[in-house]
């Protein structure tokens, strides 16, 4: 996700990139913001940080329209204050407390805002762990020593490799399920792909269009039906023969290999794990297999 766009601008203020992935109401909504504006004033002053705006964009444009009718109303700001971790993620937080957004709409929304928040983040800790003219390790206390034996597929934290995964991370961040975070990631790969216009998210957030009805869906696999084999459960399509021993041995590797390859992609396509922990699942299984046989 492209996040060195043009500044949007606003008045004489420049809008905080994060802000700008909002979308601005209109129509009815706009025109009940400028007359309440216009009736009881100003309530929340335009929020600034560093002189960029960060929260208020709808209010300063029904501002800048009352004042071009004539209004003598006056734009209120006031500087954020508050020490967080990310700019970003404050916008995000703020506006989606404030908004009636759907799931769809928070989703497209914290998936565009996501690099913005990890690169805050990032910059946040870097800054504060080296100072200029402060050592890092006043002490000079050996560093502790990395790890690096193999890392066990057995220990592995599958929940936890799921919530830092993209996927993850934009469901704990919108407050959404992991559904719609896998839908979005889906549109976003199939924008870049050529596979749907760059408008597509600009309509799921303005709520035009549904996540459901642009994600692409995922090729369906064959039916099947279990049987059991000594404890461990295997498949066969319902075109197969009826028993094993009518399938030449090719046919069987080949409906082997089959199997394996969709479990694989079924696996990497929800970011559950990397290659290399795929891997070391599939040889630990296999030296299990060959332990097994002797």
């Amino acid at each position: 996700m492209e996040t060195d766009l043009p500044l949007e601008v606003i008045g004489n203020y420049k809008v905080h990139p994060a802000a700008s992935f909002f979308p601005l109401i209109e129509g009815e909504e706009f025109d009940a913001l400028v007359m309440s504006i216009k009736t009881v004033g100003l309530l929340n002053p335009i929020v600034l940080k560093d002189g960029m705006l960060i929260d208020g964009r709808n209010r300063l444009r029904a501002i800048l329209e009352l004042q071009s009718k004539h209004s003598s109303i006056k734009i209120l700001t006031r500087e954020l204050e508050v020490d967080v971790k990310s700019i970003s993620e404050y916008i995000f937080d703020t506006n989606i407390q404030r908004r009636h957004l759907t799931p769809d709409q928070t989703a497209m929304i914290g998936y565009e805002i996501l690099p913005l928040i990890q690169q805050e983040r990032e910059a946040k800790q870097v800054a504060s762990q080296f100072k200029k003219g402060v050592s890092p390790n006043p002490g000079g206390k050996p560093k502790a020593e990395a790890n690096t034996k193999p890392y066990s597929p057995e220990t592995r934290d599958i929940k936890k490799m799921n919530e830092q995964s993209t996927v993850g991370q934009i469901a704990k961040l919108a407050k959404v399920s992991q559904h719609k975070g896998r839908q979005v990631v889906a549109v976003a790969k199939a924008i870049e792909a050529g596979e749907l216009p760059k408008e597509t998210i600009t309509k799921v957030k303005s709520g035009e269009v549904k996540l459901k009805d642009v994600a692409p869906k995922p090729i369906p696999k064959p039916e099947q039906r279990p049987t059991r084999m000594k404890g461990i459960a295997k498949y066969r399509a319902d075109d197969e023969p009826e028993t094993q021993k009518e399938k030449t041995r090719d046919q069987q590797l080949e409906l082997a290999l089959y199997h394996v390859t969709q479990a694989i992609d079924e696996y990497l396509s929800v970011e559950y794990a990397s290659v290399r922990l795929l891997e070391l699942a599939i040889n630990a299984y296999l030296d299990s297999i060959k332990k097994e046989s002797r």
